[in-house]
């Protein structure tokens, strides 16, 4: 981690066995900075989560952030932020259930969660940020209607 001044300071964190560490919190950083999140499993659920976390930090700023935390969206990106929480809300709980990509996936279609909601997730993400940003980026060029 980088201080205020740029210098490089360590983060310790209390003894978790590593195939359980999901996230290091750290209450210094602001919810406007970038988080950082990196992978020490060699989990690919934990690629999955990190990687749907990064979504939903990269949909914030199409959005307004209120008083009380919550972030209020247009439509079309308000429903791919929803989308993408619950898979991460599932896949988290998936995760601490201690579950493998190879088990059955959460949804109870009985396919493998890599054959199912794993299948191309990351590409799917990639997708949706190219799709929101263009959405987005036309809102912002349509002229304003006049009264």
């Amino acid at each position: 981690m980088v201080n205020e001044d740029g210098d490089l300071i360590a983060i310790h964190t209390p003894h978790v066995p590593v195939e359980k560490l999901l996230f290091i919190p750290d209450d210094n950083i602001k919810p406007e900075g970038k988080h950082i999140r990196v992978s020490v499993s060699n989990n690919p659920l934990v690629d999955h989560l990190i990687a749907l976390a990064d979504l939903k930090d990269f949909l914030v700023p199409y959005g307004t952030v209120l008083e009380d935390g919550q972030v209020n969206f247009n439509t079309y990106t308000g429903n791919v932020y929803n989308h993408y929480d619950a898979l991460f809300n599932n896949l988290l709980l998936f995760l601490s259930e201690g579950k493998k990509i190879g088990a059955k996936c959460y949804c109870g279609s009985m396919k493998p969660y890599s054959q199912c909601h794993g299948k191309n997730l990351p590409a799917a993400i990639e997708e949706d940020k190219k799709a929101v940003k263009k959405f987005n980026d036309a809102l912002k060029e349509e002229p304003a209607v006049q009264e």
